[in-house]
């Protein structure tokens, strides 16, 4: 599925997928309130994770809607022009965004 696939019909939501369209993050970022550091938008299936960059452990995942991480840090929507296959790191809430082409496994 690519992101010309998928239709939002909300103008106030920026992303290319609904609000309650599930996303990746950690237990980290909603449990313990860390920051969204790391921003993945997956070009095989245009879906998102929205990370802290503390923890690559299975058992820290979750699955959110959307919605839900924006509501914790708006800022999020500056970066959601992401393409499928861009990453986007930042140093703090506030910085600037350094994008990134995904790096394709071999």
């Amino acid at each position: 599925m690519s992101s010309e696939d998928v239709t939002n019909e909300d103008p106030d939501w920026k992303f290319d997928q609904e609000r309650k369209v599930g996303a990746l993050t950690t237990k980290q970022v909603m449990d313990e309130g860390l920051p969204v550091l790391e921003v993945a938008h997956y070009g095989d299936d245009c879906s998102w994770a929205f990370l802290c960059g503390t923890t690559e452990d299975e058992d820290d995942a979750q699955m959110v809607p959307m919605e839900t991480i924006v509501a914790i840090d708006p800022s999020l929507e500056t970066i959601a022009t992401l393409k499928p296959g861009q990453m986007a790191y930042r140093d703090f809430i506030g910085d600037e965004w350094d994008i990134f082409e995904e790096e394709e496994e071999e």
